[in-house]
């Protein structure tokens, strides 16, 4: 394997896929199969990522903090974003996680494994566990 080095990473990335694989080997698409994100990696060492479900235009309240309890669960239910910043270290990459939209991610480390082909790069995490069931997620990049 190719070592990574931080400046292959540096730029705008958007989402290909965003899959999960469950320990018995069956796949999951957590924000759907049409999943829409960005990636930004910056020179300077800092990086923000948004994932979403594609088609997020449900029912809402029209102001921007005028929704109910059940719609600003549903609208987070379909979202993941955070940003910090990042060292690359071989083949993984590290974020340092200062702003998340899950609050027990802030002063996290989260590490992604990474793969680079072309334009193409994945990252990949360690095993985790979400609501008893083991899981690794793999998301698919494509520089911009």
């Amino acid at each position: 394997m190719t070592r990574v080095d931080a400046k292959d990473m540096v730029g705008t990335w958007h989402l290909v896929s965003c899959v999960h694989r469950l320990a018995d080997g069956t796949v999951s698409y957590p924000f759907g199969k049409e999943a829409v994100g960005r990636l930004v990696y910056t020179a300077d060492g800092f990086m923000i990522v948004t994932v979403m479900e594609p088609g997020r235009k449900h029912n809402f309240s029209p102001g921007l903090f005028d929704g109910t309890d059940a719609e600003r669960a549903k609208a987070a239910a379909g979202f993941i974003a955070y940003s910090g910043h990042f060292e690359v270290l071989e083949n993984r990459v590290v974020h340092f996680v200062d702003i998340s939209l899950f609050p027990n991610w802030t002063g996290s480390r989260q590490v992604r494994s990474v793969e680079l082909d072309g334009k193409r790069m994945t990252l990949s995490t360690r095993s985790f566990v979400v609501e008893g069931v083991e899981q690794t997620a793999h998301l698919t990049w494509e520089r911009v």
